[in-house]
């Protein structure tokens, strides 16, 4: 099957990387009315765009001619809807790789959740943070599907198991970081400080 494939692999990822890094410097450089932290735009851009690597990569289209027989092949029957609570979740425990995929739905948007606890100059409510991260999750479901539709290949499956996953795994991450918050206060005081952006006075 011939594809035209557009992925970010690591020299690539690397590259776009450092090239947004450097962009976002020069923006922060321009803007004299704030103080500007390396670490924070680190982790942000990393995250965002490890985010769109993890979910909306890689892109997969036909080349002319190729979409008709991938039709004939699959009798023009492709559903990558599952809409059952649990199926894909029961069905990936029994294998390593669907394991990895359990946990890496867990975790994917923790890191979401840390940027609106404390990296933020206004730190948010746990409700708005788990409306936030719910609304994350069906947009990234939503844009999986267009991309399907456009595409006509089957490159993501639009799940109800990843929404479920990405929000119990919101939920987990601010109950650790309440635990946390409580047991070394002073250590996401130092987090916070060493990586927010901050206004001038």
């Amino acid at each position: 099957m011939n594809l035209y494939i557009f992925d970010f692999h690591l020299i690539t990822f690397l590259v776009v990387y450092i090239f947004l890094l450097l962009l976002t410097f020069i923006i922060a450089k321009l803007r004299k009315d704030r103080e500007h932290y390396f670490l924070y735009y680190m982790f942000i851009i990393f995250y965002y765009q490890l985010l769109f690597k993890v979910t909306m990569l890689p892109i997969m289209i036909f080349k002319p001619g190729e979409l008709e027989q991938f039709r004939i092949a699959t009798g023009g029957n492709i559903n990558v809807l599952q809409t059952i609570p649990l199926k894909t979740i029961t069905e990936n425990l029994s294998s390593r790789t669907g394991l990895i995929q359990l946990v890496g739905n867990l975790v994917l948007l923790m890191p979401l959740v840390f940027i609106l606890k404390y990296l933020t100059k206004k730190s948010h409510s746990d409700k708005i943070i788990l409306l936030v991260t719910i609304c994350v999750s069906i947009g990234i479901e939503c844009i999986q599907y267009i991309n399907v539709k456009i595409t006509h290949f089957p490159s993501h499956a639009v799940d109800i198991d990843d929404l479920i996953l990405n929000v119990f795994g919101s939920i987990l991450a601010l109950v650790l970081l309440k635990i946390l918050n409580k047991m070394a206060p002073e250590l996401i005081m130092w987090i916070r400080y060493s990586m927010i952006v901050k206004e001038n006075n």
